[in-house]
């Protein structure tokens, strides 16, 4: 079952905002596109992007929606 947009704003914007010391970000539409297949799925999950694009800040919103062991390389 897929989260709200809000909740996963939320979600994300409480990661960015407790593990990096960093004023939260809010999640533009790729990346709402992103957790929503994140929780709706038990795929793996690639993303690929740019240096700079904001892998690691995708990554600590993904870790914020999950209480669930998760890995990431």
């Amino acid at each position: 079952m897929a989260s709200s947009k809000r909740e996963l704003q939320e979600d994300a914007a409480k990661s960015n905002s407790t593990s990096n010391g960093k004023d939260a970000v809010k999640p533009n539409d790729e990346q709402i596109a992103i957790l929503d297949h994140f929780k709706s799925t038990d795929d793996n999950l690639l993303i690929n992007a740019l240096a700079g694009g904001g892998k690691t800040t995708m990554l600590e919103m993904i870790m914020a929606t999950t209480r669930e062991p998760t890995l990431y390389l």
